[in-house]
């Protein structure tokens, strides 16, 4: 047919379906997000060569601006208009004016759009004038399909496919004789789904599903039971073709099913040399791959063979890096199937490099005061290398902390990292609570920590400028959950610092300090 045009809605099983696109409003002329003045009613101004010119302001005109895409188009920002408002001063400083002027020295950042995946996303537009910024931003929405903006048009959707269990992946083992390919086809269970557009096309509504069969639609796959693999099974629906702007379009939908072909391991052996079972001690995790380990898979059909070790593969469980010069043994898992497990004896030595000095007890000691700050210290370690923490906080007795209980003590649980476990924790919050780190030697440090609330926090290490912090080092994000201990190694080279949570708080509860022998 002469102007048939194709859009391939694939209302993929897995995720897609049920996604309902946003739309946004493509026709503003005029968006301003900052939170200043903008005074763009130039007056008659005439630069002259002593005046200062200074950046005062920014909009963005967006009316002849792309603001709706489709899936994996490509991102334009062609018909954006910036103008930018300059504050004029006369070489007295005094203020002349304003003078307004488009510019196309600009930059366009779209670091968070996707074009991709559905959804409305923010477009960022900075002007710079030496050291001065000035940004601005507008919407763009990525829409599944032309249909979906067309005014009073009604469409198909997509295709809601699943298995007779309602699942949209199917495991099935390899060579498995009682597999029968057309009882799953047949007991597929389809939904077809319609949408139609409002008048102005700025929403579209969803209708009521439709119930078929397999005798509406084309089904195709290309199964093989005897080979491992993953399969699709296309289910393809073709309604009638619909006339936009008078170009006809094909309205045909898909939804694809996941068949599984594997071959289950039942059992997983050792393979590696002794050698590779025994390790120096070091504060970072110890690299199973880099050692050499390797091994023998056994799957339900056919030959066992050998694999080197890798962290997709398998999981390792806790080792306690201190337990020297002693056989330990640590449990690996196969993720694929965590019922398959083996054990193995691995020894850890003692470090031929590092002095590695565990503080797991933080319970807070005076022993001395800080020079600087003339407060007391709470954590000291060995030799010229300590920690005063948390400061500035003063305190008022040997156990407790002025102002919100920041020492914890008393605590009937023990918080624990693999085979570490810990009686106490210290809880900082912003910078103010720093903990102080001297360091004589070129260190790693290890800090153990955990949010004081389900949500993120950070640890960051900053340079000393004498009782203030000066640039950070480096940053450890902890996980989301309160009571689940992070390791952070921090790589220091002799000097002076501060260890903070600048933003949300966390519970420090030990340190490692390893430096070079």
């Amino acid at each position: 047919m002469k102007g048939l045009k194709k859009i391939g809605i694939l209302a993929l099983s897995l995720s897609l379906f049920g996604v309902a696109a946003c739309t946004t409003d493509g026709n503003a002329s005029l968006i301003n997000k900052t939170e200043e003045t903008v005074d763009l009613a130039a007056n008659d101004i005439v630069i002259e060569d002593t005046d200062t010119v200074m950046l005062n302001a920014m909009v963005i005109e967006t009316k002849n601006v792309r603001t709706v895409f489709y899936l994996g188009e490509e991102f334009s920002h062609e018909g954006l208009i910036v103008k930018k408002s300059l504050l004029v001063l006369d070489k007295n400083g005094n203020r002349k004016g304003y003078v307004e002027e488009e510019t196309l020295d600009f930059t366009v950042n779209v670091d968070e759009v996707d074009m991709n995946t559905l959804g409305t996303y923010e477009v960022t537009v900075s002007v710079r004038e030496q050291a001065n910024v000035k940004t601005q931003s507008y919407e763009i929405t990525v829409k599944s399909s032309l249909f979906e903006t067309t005014p009073n048009l009604e469409y198909y959707a997509g295709i809601e496919a699943t298995f007779s269990d309602g699942k949209r992946m199917m495991d099935v083992l390899l060579k498995e004789s009682t597999f029968n390919k057309d009882t799953i086809i047949n007991g597929l269970k389809l939904k077809l789904h319609k949408k139609q557009t409002n008048a102005d096309g700025t929403e579209t509504t969803d209708l009521d599903p439709i119930d078929i069969t397999n005798a509406d639609v084309e089904i195709e796959d290309n199964i093989d039971i005897n080979t491992v693999g993953t399969y699709l099974i296309k289910v393809k629906y073709k309604g009638s073709d619909l006339v936009i702007n008078g170009t006809t379009y094909e309205n045909e939908v898909a939804a694809f099913l996941i068949v599984d072909v594997i071959n289950p391991i039942t059992k997983i052996q050792f393979v590696g040399t002794a050698a590779s079972r025994s390790f120096e001690a070091t504060v970072n995790d110890i690299d199973f791959a880099e050692a050499g380990w390797k091994f023998r898979l056994t799957p339900r059909v056919g030959s066992a063979y050998v694999v080197d070790f890798s962290y997709d593969l398998f999981d390792v469980s806790d080792i306690d890096i201190f337990n020297w010069g002693q056989n330990q043994t640590v449990t690996v898992t196969y993720k694929e199937d965590p019922t398959v497990t083996v054990n193995v004896q691995i020894i850890i030595n003692e470090s031929q490099t590092q002095v590695i000095t565990p503080y797991y007890t933080i319970t807070p000691e005076i022993k001395e005061n800080d020079a600087e700050t003339g407060l007391p210290t709470v954590i000291t370690l060995a030799g010229t290398n300590f920690i005063y923490g948390p400061l500035p906080k003063a305190i008022d007795s040997d156990s407790y902390y002025d102002g919100g209980a920041t020492y914890v003590s008393g605590r009937a649980a023990k918080d624990s990292y693999g085979t570490v476990s810990f009686d106490e924790r210290i809880s900082i919050k912003g910078t103010s609570q720093a903990f102080k780190v001297v360091l004589e030697n070129d260190t790693d440090l290890v800090v153990f920590f955990d949010p004081t609330g389900d949500e993120e926090s950070e640890l960051t290490v900053y340079e000393a400028k004498g009782t203030e912090l000066g640039d950070d080092i480096s940053t450890v994000t902890s996980g989301d959950v309160k009571q689940v201990i992070k390791k952070a190694v921090f790589t220091l080279s002799a000097g002076t610092y501060y260890i903070a949570a600048p933003g949300a708080g966390v519970y420090v509860h030990g340190f490692i300090v390893a430096t070079a022998k």
